[in-house]
């Protein structure tokens, strides 16, 4: 029975994935240009039926752009995670094999599953995409223009508020 224990710590190590395969930093990157692939693909689509011409290119360079900002993030928790949590091949292949972000909803990931951050975003990824046919980006709020200056009211004549 002395030979089992170094069997257990050995294995995992000659044969990755074999009895407890943990994520890895590749894992992240892979999952990270698979969930940018697949919502490039339908979110282009879906561009494509609502938008025309210039606003289409202006439409699928701002989808880009939002799927990078959301993807980053997934990316760098993922790898900071790496080494620690399980990975679980049912999961991957669930989330690899999915070519839309609705299927991904069929993926049942466990909450402590890395790949839950993942496939968890189908309903934002469709919020995007209806602000784009609707014109407009999907960060069409203004927390980002410039305030107008308010300047001081010019006093009138005979106000004088020193005394």
């Amino acid at each position: 029975m002395r030979i089992a224990a170094p069997l257990l710590v050995v294995l995992p190590v000659l044969v990755p994935g074999c009895l407890f395969g943990k994520v890895t930093p590749a894992d992240c990157d892979s999952w990270g240009e698979h969930y940018q692939k697949v919502l490039e693909e339908q979110g282009g689509a879906k561009l494509e039926k609502c938008q025309k011409g210039a606003a289409l290119k202006k439409a699928k360079k701002q989808l880009t752009e939002n799927i990078e900002t959301v993807k980053e993030p997934l990316v760098t928790t993922c790898k900071g995670l790496a080494g620690t949590l399980p990975k679980s091949k049912k999961d991957e292949e669930c989330f690899l094999s999915a070519k839309t972000a609705h299927a991904w909803g069929n993926c049942s990931f466990a909450t402590t599953s890395p790949l839950f951050v993942f496939g968890g975003t189908p309903d934002a990824a469709k919020a995007s995409w209806a602000g784009l046919c609707a014109g407009g980006s999907a960060d069409d709020d203004d927390d980002d223009k410039p305030e107008k200056k308010k300047g001081k009211k010019k006093p009138k004549k005979g106000d004088d508020d020193d005394d």
